[in-house]
């Protein structure tokens, strides 16, 4: 069973399943914060422009993104190069941009700032079968319907296309593998 996000495509073509018509690799890099004292910052999706969101875990830890701020690679290719890691200095003004951008959406944030403990950025490749930029409403991005299981014998190549779509999968291939 292949459901990666980073190199499903390469392992597929090795038993002969072709990638999807268009496909797009991104790496993006979010900020993963924690704080002194307890903050009330909200679970916030923003879908409006730019993708952006909040989440706060417990008061302390939240997890905050801000495309295409955070993105670093987008690629077309079956095996793409990752981008060279960031030096202190870019991941500071990575960190800054993605805190001040959000604030001056979600302006209640910037109380975050005063009680930054520690923030890091962290992240990796984000598969989709679809391309172009998130903030345009033609991009295909949008279409998350073309995912799913490609079966070839006991061999099954998975896209969830959102991790939320992993647990119904599964028990659709459970159910392949011991039907009933």
């Amino acid at each position: 069973m292949n459901a990666l996000w980073e190199g499903r495509l390469a392992i597929d073509q090795t038993l002969g399943i072709s990638p999807p018509s268009e496909w797009s690799h991104r790496y993006r890099l979010s900020l993963f914060a924690r704080t002194r004292s307890e903050v009330d910052a909200l679970n916030v999706v923003i879908g409006v422009g730019p993708y952006g969101d909040i989440k706060n875990y417990n008061r302390h830890d939240l997890y905050l993104s801000r495309y295409p701020t955070g993105l670093l690679v987008e690629s077309n290719e079956i095996l793409p190069t990752a981008p060279a890691a960031l030096a202190e200095p870019e991941k500071r003004i990575l960190i800054d941009r993605i805190l001040s951008q959000l604030t001056a959406i979600i302006p209640s944030i910037q109380n975050l700032w005063a009680h930054l403990e520690e923030a890091r950025l962290d992240g990796g490749w984000v598969f989709a079968a679809g391309t172009g930029p998130l903030d345009q409403r033609t991009s295909t991005l949008h279409r998350r319907d073309q995912i799913g299981i490609n079966r070839q014998g006991g061999y099954f190549s998975v896209d969830t296309g959102k991790y939320s779509m992993a647990p119904w999968l599964a028990l659709q291939i459970t159910d392949m593998i011991l039907p009933g």
